[in-house]
Order: structure tokens, then sequence, then C-alpha cells
């Protein structure tokens, strides 16, 4: 009901402008410039109303007219502020005299203006009917969705007024000796001038009335917000329990944080995304791991600790949380993977083997965060504790004893996921509850600086009588959609088109979501981390292979041979729903899964620009 308030109080504003401008013209002596100024008084305000409408959607304000969306409400209001300003031009034109020739091309201008009201109704109706046709209908359906183009009644509208405009002015012509008056002179300006004033207040109290709801709305978000951030928000724990209070201490240990990752530059260029294999006898490398022994002795302890909790406010999410303990961990994992190749090649596999441990709980541990992209470090952290792996089996050999000790890390992705997606939801929520308490220009308000462009020049309170609620509603459509999505298997068909199909839409959201900062996140994200679960069942079973060939010195045929010695399952892969893939050659054997892809590339290693090939762990074989 205040929408149509407001409607109707702008268009009685927007009448009472045309007439206005038409008592002011009508005072003018000279015949044809009387005609003249009617004329652009006529034309001009229904062209400021269309321009409006256009700089609107440049900035934002009704965006989703320039999508379709809105039309069907849009422009008939624009086709109604048009033909009120035709039918008041119309009666002040009417001469004092009801006997003036000028009433033939009066009438002639109401025939116009009822004929573009007509088709504006026309356009509705069909615009219903098109919905509910049967599109396998090839005829009427085409016409029907011909006739129900809102570009065809726009170019009608806009017609029928340049039409009755042209009229007009021809009529003008040769009529700068008339001597009859218009009735618009007998209109009191200063009376519609306080009408104007009137209406306009009306409109702002309708205006503040409808904003003041929303924000009421939109602040009432933040306990469902909190609700559901605490719902997900890590236990807390003990200090003694508590793995963050070590990472801290590592991170002060370090000291400057800059000079110490220059100091490491070099090997971390190898070590990232995947480690290479480091020249373990390079005095420099020896030497800077020498020095950094106390920190990983530190990070050791760390990855005996029952967990790690982080205080933040869970109660109050915002995408905008500040996570440098994410960086830490890259820093500490690539510090423990060339320890654990140092130490492997002098023969210290017990050392070896706890700071390979300690990278997989060190993702563990970073995997707490209830957050997706948290997750998705997580997974890059585990693959980096993978890679570790494959490189001290490959150089190094350990025996069985000593692969019998790994510990994989033990998190749940899809759990995790979907924690992820909860907390998504919640900080979405949490930034509407913000909308709805500030009043400044959307792009001076804080937590949106980085959303939006800078020439985004439009208050808060537009943004919420006009855009907030419709983005509420999709915004909630578009997070218990990705909710769902967090439950699904990746080794269903369509899971990687359901993932884009929600980025596309996530996308459509102007103001809550960060899009230069999420881009098309959630894809990479979601398969990232179901890629690196895939990595772990592979890493599992490859070094159940090593086992095997070390204690019955062949390889195993098939993957059935490993149980129940070596592993009590085989591990499904995650990308296609059956047993993970093997395959032995003359010169090397390989693990893999078919990747999110789902198609079995026979082993051919995965490529990251193209996300094409197989996850896998290729080893070559060993002459006994």
């Amino acid at each position: 009901m205040g929408y149509f308030l407001l409607c109707m109080e702008c268009l009685l504003a927007l009448c009472l402008c045309v007439a206005i401008g038409l008592a002011m013209a009508s005072q003018v002596k000279n015949g044809q410039a009387r005609w003249i100024l009617a004329l652009l008084s006529m034309i001009i305000l229904p062209f400021v109303v269309i321009l409006g409408m256009v700089i609107m959607v440049k900035f934002g304000l009704i965006s989703r007219i320039w999508s379709g969306e809105l039309y069907p409400v849009v422009l008939p209001f624009i086709g109604i502020v048009g033909l009120g300003t035709m039918a008041i031009t119309c009666l002040s034109m009417f001469r004092k005299s009801r006997n003036s020739n000028s009433t033939k091309t009066m009438k002639f201008a109401w025939l116009i203006g009822c004929a573009v009201s007509a088709v504006g109704m026309i356009y509705i109706i069909v615009e219903r009917v098109v919905e509910f046709m049967d599109p396998s209908s090839s005829l009427p359906h085409e016409i029907a969705t011909h006739l129900s183009s809102w570009w065809l009644f726009f170019e009608i509208l806009l017609a029928g007024t340049i039409g009755i405009g042209v009229v007009l002015f021809i009529r003008a012509i040769g009529r700068d000796d008339e001597t009859e008056g218009w009735r618009a002179q007998d209109w009191n300006i200063g009376l519609i001038g306080l009408g104007i004033l009137i209406a306009i207040g009306l409109c702002l109290a309708t205006f503040s009335g409808i904003d003041n709801s929303i924000k009421q709305r939109l602040a009432d978000l933040q306990n469902e917000a909190r609700a559901l951030g605490a719902s997900v928000a890590p236990p807390k724990l003990l200090d003694e329990d508590n793995a963050a209070v070590l990472y801290y201490q590592a991170h002060t240990m370090r000291g400057d944080e800059r000079k110490w990752n220059e100091r490491w530059a070099p090997w971390r260029k190898q070590f990232f995304p995947g480690p290479g294999e480091f020249e373990v006898t390079d005095p420099e490398l020896i030497g800077l791991l020498k020095q950094d022994q106390p920190i990983i002795h530190v990070l050791r302890k760390a990855a005996d600790r029952k967990g790690c909790y982080v205080p933040r406010s869970f109660e109050y999410p915002s995408w905008f949380e500040l996570i440098p303990e994410v960086g830490w961990m890259y820093s500490f994992t690539f510090l423990l993977g060339a320890n654990a190749q140092v130490e492997a090649s002098r023969g210290n596999w017990q050392s070896a083997i706890t700071d390979i441990n300690a990278i997989f709980r060190t993702a563990e541990h970073n995997s707490s965060e209830p957050y997706i992209f948290t997750t998705s470090h997580s997974a890059n952290l585990e693959v980096n504790g993978i890679n570790t792996l494959r490189v001290v089996i490959e150089r190094f050999g350990p025996n069985d004893d000593q692969l019998q000790r790994i510990e994989f890390a033990r998190m749940s992705y899809p759990r995790n996921l979907r924690r992820g997606s909860i907390m998504d939801y919640a900080m979405g929520l949490s930034l509407l509850a913000q909308l709805g308490q500030a009043d400044s220009w959307i792009s001076h308000f804080a937590p949106l600086e980085i959303l939006v462009d800078s020439d985004a020049l439009m208050p808060l309170q537009f943004y919420r009588v006009f855009l907030a609620s419709e983005e509420l509603e999709d915004f909630r459509s578009s997070a218990l959609r990705l909710v769902a999505i967090s439950e699904v298997s990746p080794s269903l068909e369509s899971y990687q088109e359901l993932l884009e199909h929600h980025d596309e839409h996530f996308a459509k959201l102007r103001f809550i979501a960060p899009k230069d900062f999420f881009g098309k996140g959630y894809t990479k994200w979601f398969l990232g981390a179901y890629r690196a679960a895939a990595m772990r069942d592979i890493a599992r079973v490859a070094v159940a292979v090593n086992r095997f060939e070390r204690r019955h010195n062949k390889l195993p045929e098939s993957l059935d041979e490993l149980t129940p010695e070596f592993l009590d399952f085989i591990p499904i892969d995650l990308f296609s729903g059956q047993s993970l893939r093997y395959t032995v050659n003359d010169d090397h054997w390989i693990v893999y899964s078919i990747g999110p892809d789902q198609v079995d590339d026979q082993g051919t290693s995965f490529d990251a620009a193209t996300d094409k090939g197989d996850h896998m762990w290729k080893q070559s074989t060993k002459d006994d």
C-alpha cells in the first residue's frame, strides 16, 4: 500500500508541475510562442521521467529494469505519467469560447491518448497470457510474444506522445494572431505551487515511512544472522588444548613477517603450488632451517593439540573479518615441508614423518574456521602435505614401519563446506542488517567500499526503499541453494553446472556480495575442497601400495589386494562414485581419480588451466 501511495503522490506532483508550466505558458501574449512553450511543457516532463529512469538503472537504483524483470511495473507507470501530462495539456488549451476551432485538435489529442492507454492495457493482458501459453504452439505464441514486447509498447507510447506534440505544433502554425485566451490563464499559479509543495511533502513522508519500515525489517535480520553464526562456530577450548596459542607464538618468533618471507623467497617459489625437489645439501637452506628450528619445535607441539579456536565475532559475522592466520599457515606448512625433506635425506625418519603429520594437522586446525574460503585454504595446505609426502617417498624411500606412521588429516570437507555455506548466509544477512542501520551514500558505507564502484552515488535510503527487499529475497534463495549444493555428492553429473549456475545468480546481487573478492569463487572453492579430499584418498592408497611393495617385494595386481592388510576398504572416487583407478606400466604405476570433469583420461595429469585431466599419484617402479 505504501508503494502505491508513493506512486500516486509522485504522479500528482508531476502533473501539478506540468500544470504550472502550462499556466505560465498561457500568460505569453504571442500565440506561436505560447504554443511552443506548451509543447515543451508537455514533452519535457515525460522526457525527464524517462531520463531519470535511465540514470537510476545506471546507478543501480532499479537495476532489474535493464534485465527486464520490472518493466511490467515501471513502463506502465511511465505511460501513466505521459498520459496524465497529455490530459492536462489538452485541458489547459481549451478556449474560453466553446466554439473555438481548436476543440477539434483537442479531441484528436484525446483520441491518441485513449489509443495509447488501450495499447498499454493490451500489453499487460498479453504479457499475462503469454506466461500461460504452451511454448510449443508456434504462430500464436510468436504473435503473443511479439505483442508483449516491452520495446514495442515503449515505442508506441513515445510515438503517441510525439504525435500529439506534432499535431499541436502544426495547429499552432499561423496562430500568432489569436485573441482568445486559454483556460490555463485562469489557473492560480500560487495555489498550484502550494499543491506541488504539499505533494512533495506527502511523497517525502510516505518515502520516509517505507524506509523506516524496511530499516526495522533489516535490523531484525541481525538476530537471525547471530543465530546462524553461532550454530557453526567452533567450540571454545582451554589454552592447554588450543593450538591457536602456539600458532600465535610461532608467528611472533618469526619476527618481521616481510623480512622472513624475503629470506625464504627462493625456496617458497619451489614449494607453492607444489613442492619441488629441494637441494637438501644446500648450506643456505640448512642454515635457515637451523635458525628456525625453535619455530618448527613449536609447530610440532601445536600439531599435538586437541583443536584450534581463534576468538572471533561469530555472533556478528562479516565478510570483512580479517583472518591473517590463513597466511601464517601457508608459511608454517612450507617450513615443515622443507624440514621434512632435509630430515628424510639424513635418515631422521622420526622427525621427517612428524613434520609431514604436522602439516596435515595444521590443515585440520585451519579447517576449524567456519568459512568456505578457509576450507579452500585448508584443502591447499593438505595438498601441500601430500605433495611433500610424495617427494619424500620417491626420493628417500621410507620403509614399511615408517610409512605406517603417516597420519592423514581427518576433517570432513562436505561438513566444512556446509558450515561455510551457512556462515556465508549469516554474513549476508548481517551486512543487510548494517544497511538497515546506516544513513549515508552507498559508496561511503564502509563495509561496501570494496564492493561497489566509486561512481555508485546512491543514498542508502533509496537502496532500502527500491532494492533491499528484492535483494534480500534473492540472497536468501541464493544462500539456501548453496547450502543445498553443499549436501550434494560431487559425483552427480550436473554438480559443476549447479555451482556455476549459483555463481551466475550470486553475481546478480549488486550490493550484498563482494564480487571482486568472490568472482566465481564458489565453483573454485567447492571443487578445490573435493579435489583435496580425493587426493587424500589417493595418497592413502598410494602409501598402502608402497607398503605392499616393501612387504611383498612386488606391486599389487589390483587394489583389492591391499585389503584388509593395509586398508580396511578401497576408497570411492568422489567424482565417479566408483573405486579409485589403479594401473601399472613398465616404468611406473598410477593411482588416480577421474576428477570433476568426470572423464577418465587414463591417468593424464590434471591441468588447472583447462580443468581437464585426472588427479593422481604417479610413482616410478623400482628394480629390486
